[in-house]
């Protein structure tokens, strides 16, 4: 049994820290298995902010879905601090 619609809203992830699976059954009203790969995107996303300092897709609406769902590779650029 997957999980319903109104559950995914009450789990607490928000915009783009949610896998595309997830984001896709959103958009399309549909229910998700969540499976290990959710867990590994939303932790990949959050790894990305406390490493580059920003949130995934920063200046993008969080309800622009279609930027993950369409597939399309994106570049994310971490610049790390050097020793002073």
């Amino acid at each position: 049994m997957g999980t319903t619609r109104a559950q995914i809203a009450s789990s607490g992830a928000q915009g783009f820290f949610r896998a595309p699976e997830v984001l896709r059954a959103l958009r399309d009203g549909t229910n998700v298995e969540y499976s290990t790969a959710v867990d590994v995107y939303g932790f990949g996303m959050l790894c990305y902010e406390v490493f580059s300092g920003k949130y995934p897709f920063e200046g993008h609406p969080m309800s622009d879905y279609d930027l993950v769902l369409s597939g399309k590779d994106l570049t994310f650029q971490i610049q790390v601090g050097g020793r002073g």
